[in-house]
């Protein structure tokens, strides 16, 4: 499969699992949701290093310096969207707001890849 549907796919499972947890009324209902987390947070790990070493394959040395600015302009998209959420609705839109994001940001990712 190829890297970015693969990505687009755990995006939506991980938007899945937050949904799960933001309306989660027993801890049975976490273990389970807790399941899908595991393989979708192993795609969202794992396969934006590899899509990043494979758009710049040509270029030795760029992949350690462009990881580190995605891991912070990640953490720092993320507080906005963490702070937003739960401004707008608390710890369950926070997490809903996050997966949502996380699956826009796929979704644009996939639209940028079929214009190549």
């Amino acid at each position: 499969m190829a890297l970015v549907p693969a990505l687009a796919i755990t995006a939506a499972l991980y938007l899945v699992y937050l949904t799960a947890l933001a309306f989660a009324g027993a801890v049975w209902q976490i273990w389970v949701a807790s399941l899908i987390a595991g393989f979708a947070a192993a795609g969202i790990i794992s396969l934006p290093i590899s899509y990043l070493l494979d758009m710049i394959w040509d270029r030795p040395g760029l992949s350690a310096s462009l990881i580190a600015v995605n891991m912070f302009l990640g953490g720092a998209f993320g507080a906005a969207v963490f702070a937003f959420g739960t401004w707008i609705g608390g710890y369950p839109a926070a997490s809903i707001l996050s997966g949502v994001a996380g699956v826009l940001g796929a979704g644009l990712l996939l639209g940028l890849e079929g214009r190549r």
